[in-house]
């Protein structure tokens, strides 16, 4: 895995080393493979999900999936804690986004802003299996 460009400043495109950090390769989409990651991993005390990418690369559903995947493995190993990252104009906080971005939203993102609101649903639907997560 190599640092972000964009974000990494001089080390953009270097081997991402931390001693803290443990990275284990998988595809979000297969229940196994996430069910995985946590079997090999008994010190799991939350999980931080930035799901994203190019609706054409990754499926018109990979957020939704991946984050149900997550919340199911989470929920075998009584992890409570997640913290998500999806986007302004996202739920509740569609009002607050501006009326430029609003336009994309709901035209050429439509697809991308369907998935992420169904994954928010995840945690937002009283149903929704991660309802009770903190």
């Amino acid at each position: 895995m190599l640092v972000p460009q964009g974000s990494g400043g001089a080390a953009a495109d270097s081997p991402l080393q931390d001693p803290r950090l443990k990275i284990i390769k998988g595809d979000v989409t297969d229940p196994a493979a996430v069910d995985r990651v946590f079997e090999e991993s008994d010190d799991i005390s939350g999980v931080i999900v930035a799901l994203g990418g190019k609706t054409k690369l990754v499926g018109p559903t990979m957020l939704t999936d991946g984050t149900r995947n997550i919340v199911n493995s989470m929920l075998k190993k009584t992890v409570k804690r997640i913290a998500v990252v999806t986007s302004i104009g996202t739920g509740d906080s569609e009002k607050q986004a501006p009326l430029h971005f609003k336009a994309l939203m709901y035209t050429v993102m439509r697809s991308i802003f369907a998935d992420k609101n169904n994954q928010e649903k995840l945690f937002t639907d009283p149903k929704g299996p991660g309802h009770n997560l903190e």
